[in-house]
C-alpha cells in the first residue's frame, strides 16, 4: 500500500489549500465562501490529526460546494486508496485528472485501484500514462508502478519488456525504484514464457518459478555461469519444460557454444508455435558466418508471425551481411514502419543506407536518433 503521507507531501508541493474567492461576491455567496473555506481548513486539520473518516466527510462537504477543488479531489481520493476503497477512490481521481491531465502521480493511483479491481486492461493504460508523464522522482510510486505494470506485460505475453521494468527494480536503478516484494518468480515466469500473474501459479511450479527467476537476475547481473548451473539443476527435475531448455540454449550460443544448438532445438520441439528459439539461432548463424542457415531460422520464425519487428531486424542484418544492401533495407523500413520505438532499428537503418549511399536519407534517420538522445556514435560504414 502508497503511504497516504507521501502522497499528500506529494500534493502540497504544487497545491493550494483552497480557491480563493473574489471580494466583491454578493453577501450569500460570500456566506457560501466563507463556509467553503472553514470546511477546508477543518478537512486539512483532521487529515493532520489522522482522523480520516472525519477528514473524508469534510472534504466531501467542500466538493459539494466546489466540484473542481483541486485539493479534495486529490486528498480525498488519496485517502480512499490508502483505506483500500479502490472503486471511489478511482473515481474521485479521475475527476481530478480531467482538471490535470498530465499528472503522472494522479494516473499511477487510478492505475494501481485498476488493477486492485482486477480491471487489467484499464491498469495497463494507466499505468502507461503514469510513466509517460512522469513520476516526478517519486518512489514511492514508481515502483509500485513498475511493479504492477511488469506483471500484466508478462500476463500479456510481453516477457522481454516485462524482465527490463523487474531488474530495474532489484537492481537495475542505483537502487533507488524499489519495491518491498520479491521479485524471482515474476521474473521467473518471463524466463519460462508463462503468461500469468504470479496468484495465478500453481502451487506445485512455484519453486521452479522462484529458482528461474534467481537465475535470470543471475544472468542480468554478469552471473553467467551461475544461472547456467540454475537451468541445468532445474531441468534435471524438469525435462519438458521448454523455457528451460531456450534460456540454458541462450546462455550457450552467447558463449557461442555448438551446445546451445542443441538446446534450442529441443525447444523449438517443445513449442514449434514459439519464435523465440528460431530468432536465436538466426542470430548465432549470422554472428559465426553461416548465413544461409541463419536465413533459413529466420525466415521460419517470420512465417510463424510475419509482424515481429525484431524478426524482420534479424533478417536485415543477415541480409546485409550477405551484400544484400536493398533486401537489408527492405527489412529495417518494415521494422520501421510498426511503429517501434527501438533506436536499434534506426542505427541499423542509418547504416545501411550508408552503406547503400543514401546519404540523405541516412542522415534524416540520425536527426531522428539524435533528437531522440539515442545517438551512440557515428556509424562505420
Amino acid at each position: 500500500m502508497i503511504a497516504a503521507t507521501a502522497l499528500f507531501a506529494l500534493a502540497m508541493s504544487t497545491m493550494a489549500v483552497a480557491p480563493d474567492q473574489p471580494a466583491h461576491h454578493a453577501s450569500g455567496a460570500a456566506s457560501q465562501a466563507r463556509s467553503f473555506g472553514q470546511i477546508s481548513t477543518a478537512a486539512m486539520k483532521a487529515w493532520n490529526e489522522k482522523r480520516d473518516k472525519d477528514a473524508m466527510a469534510l472534504f466531501r462537504q467542500g466538493l459539494k460546494l466546489h466540484p473542481d477543488w483541486n485539493e479534495g479531489l486529490w486528498y480525498l481520493g488519496a485517502i480512499l486508496y490508502d483505506h483500500d476503497q479502490y472503486s471511489d477512490a478511482r473515481d474521485q481521481l479521475r475527476r481530478y485528472l480531467s482538471l490535470n491531465p498530465k499528472n503522472g502521480e494522479g494516473w499511477a493511483l487510478v492505475g494501481l485501484s485498476d488493477y486492485k479491481l482486477r480491471e487489467f486492461t484499464h491498469a495497463a493504460e494507466d499505468l502507461n500514462r503514469a510513466v509517460q508523464n512522469g513520476l516526478g522522482g517519486h518512489w514511492d510510486l514508481t515502483g509500485p508502478s513498475y511493479y504492477f505494470s511488469a506483471l500484466l506485460l508478462t500476463r500479456d505475453g510481453h516477457f522481454a519488456e516485462s524482465s527490463q521494468l523487474l531488474y530495474v527494480l532489484k537492481d537495475g536503478d542505483d537502487g533507488r525504484t524499489r519495491v518491498d516484494v520479491p521479485l524471482e518468480v515474476p521474473m521467473g515466469l518471463n524466463a519460462l514464457g508463462y503468461a500469468m500473474l504470479p496468484e495465478e501459479v500453481p502451487a506445485d511450479l512455484v519453486p521452479l518459478a522462484r529458482q528461474a527467476g534467481v537465475a535470470t537476475f543471475a544472468r542480468f547481473e554478469g552471473r553467467p555461469g551461475e544461472a547456467k548451473n540454475i537451468f541445468e539443476q532445474l531441468l534435471k527435475q524438469y525435462p519438458n519444460e521448454q523455457g528451460l531448455h531456450f534460456q540454458l540454449g541462450y546462455l550457450l550460443l552467447l558463449e557461442h557454444s555448438a551446445d546451445g544448438v542443441g538446446e534450442m532445438q529441443k525447444a523449438i520441439a517443445l513449442a514449434p508455435y514459439d519464435f523465440e528459439p528460431l530468432l536465436s539461432l538466426a542470430d548465432y548463424y549470422n554472428d559465426t558466418g553461416k548465413y544461409d542457415e541463419a536465413l533459413v531460422d529466420v525466415d521460419k520464425a517470420l512465417a510463424l508471425d510475419s509482424t515481429v519487428v525484431s524478426a524482420h531486424v534479424t533478417r536485415g542484418r543477415i541480409l546485409n551481411a550477405k551484400g544484400d544492401t536493398a533486401g537489408a533495407i527492405a527489412e529495417f523500413e518494415t521494422a520501421r514502419k510498426a511503429g517501434t520505438s527501438d533506436n536499434r532499428v534506426l542505427w541499423e537503418l542509418a547504416r545501411a543506407y550508408r552503406k547503400a549511399g543514401r546519404q540523405e536519407e541516412a542522415a534524416q534517420v540520425m536527426k531522428e536518433l539524435q533528437q531522440q538522445n539515442a545517438l551512440p556514435q557515428t556509424p562505420k560504414q
